[in-house]
């Protein structure tokens, strides 16, 4: 196992926790929510923001198709575009996010869940790539974000260990070494 850098951090065995703060969708669409959120992560000691790049434009075909989840026990049907549409932040915004996080000297990075979210974060010098536990097995984007050797973060949330061991793989017969799970 190798020990990976992000940032001024290293990462790996034998090294202190690497406290990610997950914005995530927790903003909920508002810039100025999101960059409090960061100025409170680094507050209270992360070394590193995260976000989730889409937009759902280049996700989401089907107006047809819906998410569920669970809050308090109840059971919440909607179609995914309004799901999306609410949490959606624009490149811009995550551009700005960046900027504070280079103020606030802290590394900042995303989960990419297309090519163009992956070139943006390049383009912007995110210090790493997350990978969606849904998208391990989505190959040619895991050979696409190799090929910018940025550091990856793989979340196995809602994955098996045979999908891990498959994106794993994946990435590193890309080339990639940089590899956190």
């Amino acid at each position: 196992m190798r020990n990976v850098r992000v940032g001024d951090f290293e990462i790996g065995q034998g090294r202190p926790p690497f406290f990610v703060a997950e914005l995530g969708i927790c903003h909920e669409g508002s810039l100025e929510v999101a960059l409090g959120l960061t100025r409170a992560a680094v507050k209270a000691g992360a070394h590193c923001i995260k976000t989730e790049t889409f937009q759902r434009g280049n996700l989401v075909f089907d107006p047809e198709t819906t998410i569920s989840y669970k809050i308090k026990g109840q059971k919440i049907v909607k179609p995914l575009i309004e799901h999306m549409d609410r949490y959606e932040l624009s490149y811009d915004e995550h551009h700005k996010i960046k900027k504070l996080c280079d103020e606030l000297q802290v590394p900042f990075m995303s989960t990419a869940h297309d090519f163009e979210a992956v070139d943006f974060l390049v383009e912007i010098g995110a210090a790493a790539i997350k990978i969606s536990s849904p998208d391990l097995l989505h190959f040619p984007l895991l050979r696409y974000i190799a090929g910018k050797r940025l550091p990856v973060f793989i979340d196995t949330g809602a994955s098996v260990q045979y999908e891990i061991e498959l994106g794993i793989n994946a990435l590193r017969e890309a080339g990639l070494e940089d590899i956190v799970v």
